[in-house]
């Protein structure tokens, strides 16, 4: 398995956590390991959302295109 894509959530985590009002001055006082995990925690609660989204959209367009269309000739 290619572990390169678990890189992006992570660094969506943290610049999520790095500016966000609520986490960007607790994060300024974090250091090393501290500062990943929190990264890569919000990075898997914005990833499950997006993941959902896109599979919605997905399923979506699949269901519209199976559809018969009443404008063919």
């Amino acid at each position: 398995m290619n572990f390169s894509w678990l890189l992006i959530p992570v660094l969506g985590g943290y610049w999520f956590v790095v500016h966000w009002n609520r986490t960007r001055f607790l994060m300024k006082r974090r250091s090393g390991y501290h500062l990943f995990f929190w990264a890569a925690i919000a990075g898997m609660f914005l990833h499950i959302p997006g993941t959902v989204a896109v599979a919605a959209v997905y399923w979506m367009s699949s269901l519209f295109y199976s559809l018969p269309s009443c404008f063919e000739k």
